[in-house]
């Protein structure tokens, strides 16, 4: 496989990804709110719902190490770190949570209610918090590059940085696990949601390779 070939298809899965990661993101948003799961955990699409967001997210980690190496002296050391950080916020939330959810989660509802009432084991604060941290970190650091002209259009970098901002207002809003009202958790996922379009946009650029775009983007 030319490296060309490999670069076109990280892009595919960094789209294909990030489509399926927003729609699980948004079914989960307005479906399953608020932190009592006894309501919804039984819901036929609950399940579906999660494996949905954890297949987009594999994708996504497919092509996040491509899409550095496509342009590696662009990104940079501080892209480098970026990347690696947002890698691991997949991992914990995409990845281990949503398949923590889908696998375990029904089932305590039915045989142990008590254990997923009100905030869940103890361990899941500092869980949420450092997954945070890590995407707010990984946003900024992955515009910084990109606003500086060297990767993609600037306006892709102020994205992620508005999204860094969301997520910190996010997170205090409670996101889809915290408040019952749909609006607010939607508020709360908005950076998720702009740090996955930003991601789909770039694989986007990587799968089609437009005259002009290719060279920033693959360096060919």
């Amino acid at each position: 496989m030319s490296s060309r070939e490999a670069f076109r298809l990280a892009g595919l899965a960094l789209v294909i990804g990030a489509v399926l990661s927003i729609v699980g993101n948004l079914l989960n948003t307005l479906l399953f709110t608020g932190n009592d799961p006894t309501p919804y955990a039984g819901n036929a699409l609950f399940v579906p719902v999660n494996i949905l967001s954890v297949v987009g997210t594999a994708l996504l980690l497919l092509g996040l190490p491509v899409l550095y190496l496509s342009r590696p002296e662009g990104w940079g050391v501080l892209g480098l770190i970026g990347f690696v950080l947002i890698f691991a916020t997949g991992l914990m939330f995409g990845i281990f949570f949503s398949l923590l959810s889908a696998v375990l989660l029904p089932y305590l509802v039915q045989a142990a209610p008590a254990t997923v009432k009100g905030n869940g084991p103890p361990a899941f604060f500092p869980f949420f918090i450092l997954g945070t941290v890590f995407e707010v970190l990984g946003l900024l650091l992955l515009a910084v590059p990109i606003v500086r002209g060297f990767v993609a259009e600037r306006w892709v970098g102020y994205v992620l940085v508005a999204a860094a901002v969301l997520n910190v207002v996010g997170f205090f809003v409670g996101g889809g696990s915290g408040p019952a009202n749909p609006l607010l958790a939607l508020l709360g996922n908005l950076g998720t949601l702009l740090l996955l379009a930003a991601l789909g946009w770039l694989g986007y650029l990587l799968w089609t390779a437009h005259a002009g775009l290719r060279e920033r983007l693959t360096g060919s």
